[in-house]
């Protein structure tokens, strides 16, 4: 029943399917199905339904089900294709049919497979990839697999091309060829591309190997050409035999399989290839190596196969022409090429570069062997070029083939033969660079063209600018006659050449001796190597011998002569004969190159005779006569010139003139002539010519100065044209060029002393002062009694700043020779350097004694009557630097200055300028100041100066200038001379004229206009802003005239124009500190110290000796720290370096009453109370001094501030009657205050609360002092008297003296009157407000019990921060103990710590009163306050902390630790790290010693 319901069900099915009623079809076949589930047609009409009903997935999967069911049935594949092609599935599509394609081959069916076949080309033509339409194509050519199978398919009919299914497919089999062409177009844009985008991706690659465009390019063409498919295509295209007949087809391919195999062969890896570093690489090289050359061999022979075959027939492919000529290898003479190839190439290519040069070369080797053919055989042939032309042929052609090694190769034989030696040096090079590049290309040595090369190369290195490439030439010619090479002609001759050169006489006479082996006994050697041997032997000094030989070489060289003579006549007479005349540049006779031979023969054996001649007279003139025949022979050959001017000045008598003219004309022919060249520049230097020196030098120089810079006899010959011409460079200050010429010199002369020494100073003129001192110093070695040597180190190390031991240097010269007056000069100049220099630096001592022996120097020099004008400028220059130094104790060599002073009557000779006299200086020189006389001795040294310079226009201008500031600076330091206000008036005023002087007669200087501003700063503004804008006009990038004018406008309240002035200043020059310094005072001026603290900070930093900067970084310094309430700064800390900086500044104006006085103030804080007291006593004198003169109430006031301050300061040095003596001078001064006007006038010094304030402060000083020396009952009187004083004014001193009064009674144990001290003044409320009078009060009621007393202090009125103050949290912690209440002396404690829990103070505090605590156990630990502690005190470092808290941070750690069990080691290692933070901190030494000494016991 199921079968025929099968076929009932099929049948329906199929009339459904024809009715195209797809949903029937569904059904029918999946009833079919349902009963026969392997029914094939069922299962493939289910597909087809589902497909038209839109069921893609479920058709697609019963189609795959079919085709599981019966795989060699096709309807179901043919199914799945169309649903693939409908459904646009291009990929799927192509495999379906690549299915189809493979069971119609193996079914043998020819039409449904080339049908199959054509759609799938179609498909990949229109939707695939290139690789895949390249596959599909490779199955309808020749190499196809099923080839045999496709060709069962019957020609196509061109006139029914419907008629067939596979007509495209039939056209196609028909030829191969258009097929072929497309696949190999496609995969040459393929791999192209391929190529292409690897090489830009690798150049692309961060972090890898940095190579070159073109080596990247090589290394992926190894990688991808041996692989590529183009060579068997382009094969496969030449065999196809329809190509046969298209030659352009078959041209095209060869050129593009060769340049494929070229390209491979010359990336893959060749032995000729560089090291390489990467080991890796190596060991895979050596592993690979063998392949590799395989690979490349078998590449090579195929393009040489490939080249060979395209020259064979002909083809006009140059590549292919080159590799044949290039790589056969046979190119090492004329003979070995071969000429019928270049023939062929010659008239295959006529236009190249290496055409031109075969053309020539052939043509002149034709010519060179048929030299003597007739008249009518030469019409016919072609003219050989001339030299100039084969040369300019050869420079053309190797331009337009630069590739061609047979072109470098022909060139460098014709060079060669021509000894055209430079350019041939080029060739050879550019041929064996070439060469070096086609060995590394092709992977083979081609061993003969690199030895003719090298050969070339060799020769003309030995010929071209002897000596200069000979070591180079003799490295090559060692190779090259090495074994097992046969010994070459050429080659043993140019080793000879070498040999000879070297002065290596009897060497070269055994390597003209193997020339002469080599060529064999039965050949003559060449006259040539006759001659060069007799030549030899004559420098070898065997001249005997050489005259023979050079004889035998002129009688053959005569004899060669009479030969082209006749030869020349018998053209002459042949021509004459014919009608014809010799054609322009035809050289007949003796050619010049024979002709030059034959001279130099003359003029050796004239040597010969010439030397020969100093034992035997008799031979002089026969030597003479050589030399003749040498000029009669070549006119031009100025050996032979030379060689008569020695022999006409060695002649009895000597003429001269006849020896001159000689020379002249041998260096006029030639300028290597060195010996000519020496005799001329002597004649010329002995009349003074020392251009022409000079001249002759530098030709000699450029002509044989590569001889000489080889060193050895030629270096020695020309040693004196380098000293000439480095003497001549050195006076035109060209250093570097003279340095060059000195040490040329030196090679051949290098001892010679006086070279070493002019070395030097043009190392010192070009600024290389070290090795003007090596030099220097090596001159001094060679000659050590050469004082300008020690001269010359002494003035260089002045230069560099070296000054102390230039100062050794110029007087160990003075030892030996004292009289010497320049060195006298100098050694007087450095000291003066030095002592300014040591002045700047900040060592007064050093530099007064340096300027004192400035001056000894130079009195020595006047007295001597030496250069006085230099001699007074040094002595008043150190006599100005001597004035800034305090206590400079004027010399007895200033009697003797003055003595010269009023011998010259200086005091008359100046008219106008009385300011200064000698006259006037005498009577000071007991009684006056050091720095009045120096000032004034400077001055008159000056005044003297512009005497001696009146009528040197050069430095009169310098003379008034210095003679002017020196008046000016008597205005301040001239005190003893200048008294009154008319003699400063009158030094001020003639200041200005000699500045104006100096201008006159320099009017651009910007340093005396800028001078000029200064001194005419306060007599007229208007003059001063003119000079100082004068400055800045002549030299704009001065910082200092800039400074200048800053300061002027700030003086005159324009701080806008100030400002940018001193800005411009600090651009000019950021390390000028007056203009950081005036910025400073402006910022001051308009309220912002901050920044005027910051400005004055970095000027003092600058490390500039200016003492303006170091006063005002020292008062800005004590004032921030009197204002800072940072507790983690020392007082050593924070003025150490304002206390350096007025160290300083005293040292240059010790009588500066301010700087004293802050200086005392500093060293107050520091500790140093009796420096301090010394500096208030000088400051105090000073200041009475100055009272005594003028009596101003402002004097007066500064005297009894520093009377105070001295007084306190004695008290705290415990010099208690000094302190009362100082308190004392105060007190008389200062009014009382119950006297004291409420609004004091302006003429009094003191206002009303600075004098209150310092009567309390004296009453409270001189108390204390009295009380300390046992006068209680005055101490009590004196602090008494303060109080009732004080009663009538408001002071919140008062307390202090309140205070010391309460204690003084308490001291006395009375304590009712200590009470009352405090509690029964009038003013109580206002001194109970008081800090110390409550912590007073508060500590008398702890210590008396008085209840009702601490109530009193309970209820005095503080402010509301005074519960943190650590004094009082201190008293009251104490009184909270003593009450045995810890839990309240902890909170009191705790309230500081929460106020300020940054404080370590307060950690401190809290940390040492837990620590003193009765010890409480806590649940880990036996003392819970120790915890507690340990979590207080910080144990890293912190941030900006100094040596010294850190060493007290430290120290309360260990102290916590060693309170604990089993913390010893924690303890002692803070200890430690405490006493390495700070060494001089006592308490971390004292804490660390007391902590061994207990872990001891």
């Amino acid at each position: 029943m199921s079968s025929s319901y099968s076929k009932t069900k099929m049948k329906a099915l199929k009339e459904a399917l024809a009715a195209k009623d797809w949903t029937a079809v569904e059904k029918n076949a999946s009833d079919v199905l349902t009963f026969e589930g392997s029914n094939y047609n069922a299962r493939v009409f289910l597909a087809l339904a589902l497909f038209n009903l839109g069921k893609f997935e479920e058709s697609e999967e019963n189609y795959k089900k079919a085709i599981e069911g019966a795989p060699t049935q096709p309807l179901a594949r043919q199914g799945l294709a169309s649903f693939y092609e409908k459904r646009n599935r291009w990929s799927d599509y192509a495999w379906s049919l690549q299915e189809l394609m493979q069971l119609f081959e193996q079914s043998g069916d020819a039409i449904k497979y080339g049908e199959s076949l054509q759609k799938f080309i179609e498909v990949r033509r229109a939707h695939g990839t290139v690789p895949e339409l390249i596959q599909a194509l490779s199955l309808i050519i020749p190499s196809s697999p099923t080839w045999s199978l496709l060709r069962q398919l019957p020609p196509a009919n061109p006139t029914a091309p419907l008629a067939s299914s596979v007509h495209t497919l039939q056209l196609a089999l028909q030829s191969a060829l258009p097929t072929l062409l497309e696949i190999t177009t496609l995969t040459e844009t393929l791999e192209s591309n391929a190529l292409t985008s690897e090489v830009n991706k690798r150049r692309q690659r961060l972090g890898g190997t940095t190579l070159s465009a073109a080596e990247t390019r090589r290394r992926v063409e190894a990688e991808q050409l041996p692989t590529s498919a183009l060579p068997a295509l382009y094969r496969s295209l030449l065999d196809d035999p329809d190509a046969a007949s298209d030659d352009e087809l078959r041209r095209s391919v060869e050129r593009k399989l060769l340049d494929h195999l070229g390209n491979l062969l010359k990336a893959l890896p060749s032995r000729f290839d560089g090291p390489n570093l990467d080991l890796k690489a190596q060991e895979k090289r050596k592993e690979a190596r063998d392949e590799e050359e395989f690979v490349k061999g078998h590449v090579r022979e195929e393009v040489e196969r490939l080249s060979h075959d395209m020259v064979l027939i002909g083809v006009k492919e140059e590549k292919a022409w080159m590799t044949v000529l290039d790589w056969s290898d046979r190119n090492s003479t004329w003979d070995t090429v071969d000429w019928r190839e270049v023939g062929r190439y010659v008239e295959t290519f006529p236009q190249t570069g290496l055409a031109n040069i075969a053309r020539a070369s052939q043509i002149l080797r034709d010519t060179a062997e048929a030299p003597n053919l007739d008249s009518a055989d030469n019409a016919t042939k072609p003219v050989p070029p001339s030299e100039e032309e084969m040369l300019q042929i050869i420079e053309d052609g190797l331009a337009a083939s630069p590739d061609s090694l047979l072109a470098h190769i022909l060139s460098s034989h014709y060079l060669s033969d021509k000894r055209e030696w430079e350019p041939l040096v080029q060739i050879s090079e550019a041929g064996l660079a070439l060469l070096l590049r086609i060995e590394k290309e092709i992977g083979r040595a081609l061993a003969k063209s690199r030895r003719t090369l090298e050969s070339h190369l060799a020769i003309s290195l030995v010929h071209f600018n002897p000596p200069v490439h000979h070591l180079r030439a003799l490295r090559l010619l060692e190779s090259l006659l090495a074994p097992p090479n046969k010994p070459a002609i050429p080659l043993l001759s140019a080793k000879a050449y070498v040999l000879q050169h070297s002065e290596k006489w009897v060497q070269a006479v055994d390597a003209w001796d193997a020339v002469i082996a080599a060529s064999g006994s039965s050949v003559e050697p060449s006259l040539e190597v006759q001659e060069e041997r007799s030549w030899c032997l004559y420098n070898a000094g065997e001249l005997e011998t050489a005259r023979e030989a050079l004889k035998d070489v002129v009688r053959e060289l005569e004899k060669r002569k009479q030969v082209r003579d006749e030869e020349r006549k018998a053209k002459e007479i042949a021509r004459s004969k014919a009608g014809q005349e010799r054609g322009e540049g035809v050289e007949e006779g003796e050619t010049s190159v024979e002709t030059l031979e034959r001279a130099t023969a003359w003029w050796r054996l004239g040597k010969c005779l010439w030397d020969l001649g100093e034992t035997d007279p008799s031979q002089n003139e026969p030597a003479y006569d050589a030399f003749i025949a040498a000029v009669f022979a070549s006119p031009t050959f100025a050996p032979a010139f030379t060689s008569l001017g020695i022999f006409y000045r060695t002649v009895d008598p000597p003429d001269y003139k006849r020896a001159s003219q000689c020379f002249e004309k041998a260096f006029e022919l030639d300028n290597g002539q060195e010996i000519a060249a020496r005799y001329l520049a002597e004649e010329f230097a002995e009349i003074g010519e020392w251009s022409l020196v000079e001249s002759i030098a530098r030709r000699i120089v450029e002509g044989a100065g590569s001889r000489a810079a080889m060193g050895g006899k030629a270096a020695q010959r020309l040693s004196w044209a380098f000293k000439a011409l480095g003497g001549a460079e050195l006076n035109i200050k060209r250093y570097p060029n003279a340095i060059s010429a000195f040490l040329s010199a030196l090679r051949g002369a290098p001892g010679d002393v006086h070279t070493w020494i002019r070395l030097g100073v043009a190392y010192r003129g070009s600024g290389k002062h070290i090795a003007a001192l090596k030099v220097f110093a090596r001159a001094l070695e060679i000659d050590p009694t050469s004082w300008f040597a020690k001269y010359s180190i002494g003035d260089v190390q002045r230069d560099i700043g070296l000054l102390e031991p230039a100062i050794k240097s110029f007087r160990s010269i003075l030892e030996d020779r004292p009289k010497e007056v320049g060195v006298r000069v100098v050694l007087a100049e450095t000291l003066l350097a030095a002592g300014a220099e040591q002045l700047r630096s900040g060592f007064p001592i050093r530099a007064e004694e340096s300027l004192m022996s400035a001056i000894e120097e130079a009195c020595s020099m006047i007295s001597d009557g030496s250069p006085t004008r230099i001699a007074w400028k040094v002595a008043a220059d150190a006599a100005a630097a001597l004035s800034k130094i305090s206590g400079a104790t004027p010399i007895p060599v200033v009697e003797k200055l003055i003595e010269q002073l009023e011998r010259q009557a200086v005091d008359s000779k100046i008219e106008g300028m009385t300011a200064i006299k000698v006259s006037s200086l005498r009577p000071i020189l007991t009684t006056g100041s050091p720095s009045n006389i120096w000032s004034a001795l400077a001055a008159l040294g000056y005044k003297m100066r512009v005497l001696l310079e009146t009528q040197n226009e050069a430095s009169i201008g310098s003379a008034w200038f210095d003679f002017g500031l020196s008046l000016w600076n008597l205005r301040s330091q001239g005190a003893d001379l200048l008294r009154d206000s008319g003699s400063k008036e009158l030094a001020l005023q003639q200041s200005v004229r000699c500045l104006k002087f100096a201008l006159h007669k320099e009017p651009y200087n910007p340093l005396f206009w800028n001078a000029l501003g200064v001194v005419a700063f306060d007599l007229s503004p208007r003059l001063s802003q003119h000079a100082f804008i004068k400055a800045i006009e002549h030299n704009a990038r001065s910082a200092v005239p800039w400074a200048n004018l800053g300061l002027f406008y700030t003086v005159h309240g324009d701080d806008d124009l100030a400002n940018q002035a001193f800005l411009k200043a600090q651009v000019l020059d950021p390390d000028f500190v007056p203009a950081w310094v005036g910025q400073a005072t402006l910022a001051r001026q308009a309220g912002h110290f901050t920044e005027a603290s910051v400005l004055l900070h970095h000027a003092f930093t600058i490390g500039s000796d200016t003492p303006e900067a170091d006063l005002g970084f020292a008062t800005s310094s004590f004032a921030q720290y009197r204002s800072s309430s940072d507790s983690s700064l020392t007082p050593a800390e924070s003025l150490s370096g304002p206390l350096f900086a007025l160290t300083r500044y005293l040292s240059r104006r010790p009588q500066d009453v301010s700087a004293l006085h802050l200086n005392a103030l500093i060293l107050e804080q520091l500790g140093d109370h009796e420096t301090a007291s010394a500096s208030l006593e000088e400051a105090a004198s000073l200041l009475s001094d100055l009272y005594d003169s003028d009596e101003s109430p402002e004097v007066e006031a500064r005297f009894i501030i520093a009377q105070s301050n001295l007084g306190r300061v004695r008290l705290a040095n415990e010099d208690h009657e000094g302190a009362i003596t100082a308190f004392d001078f105060a007190l008389n001064l200062i009014p009382s205050p119950s006297s004291l006007p409420e609004n004091p006038s302006a003429e009094s010094g003191l206002s009303r609360e600075q004098a209150i304030l310092l009567y309390t402060e004296c009453k409270l000083g001189m108390g204390l002092a009295q009380f300390w020396l046992g006068e209680t009952s005055t101490a009590l009187e004196l602090l008494s008297e303060g109080l009732e004083e004080l009663e009538s004014v408001t002071s919140s001193k008062k307390a202090d003296l309140a205070v010391s009064l309460c204690r003084i009674y308490w001291s006395e144990e009375d304590e009712d009157r200590a009470l009352s001290a405090l509690l029964d003044s009038p003013d109580v409320e206002s001194i109970k407000s008081s800090m110390v009078v409550k912590l007073t009060l508060q500590a008398l009621a702890i210590l008396t019990s008085d209840k009702a007393l601490m109530e009193v202090v309970k209820r005095v009125h503080q402010h509301p921060e005074a519960k943190y103050n650590l004094d009082a949290t201190r008293m009251n912690a104490l009184e909270r103990l003593l009450k045995e209440d810890e839990a309240g002396a902890l909170d009191i404690i705790s309230r500081t710590l929460h106020a300020a829990p940054w404080e370590n103070s307060n950690r401190r505090s809290l940390a040492r009163i837990l620590i003193e605590l009765t010890p409480r156990p806590g649940p880990d630990s036996p003392n819970i306050n120790l915890e507690i502690c340990s979590r207080f005190l910080r144990t890293k470092n912190v941030v900006g902390e100094t040596t010294d808290s850190k060493a007290r941070r430290l120290i309360g750690g260990a102290t916590i630790f060693a309170a604990q069990e089993g913390k010893e080691t924690e303890a002692l290692s803070m200890l430690e790290k405490a006493v390495w933070s700070a060494p001089w901190h006592s308490a971390a030494r004292h804490a660390l010693s007391s902590f061994v000494e207990t872990t001891k016991h």
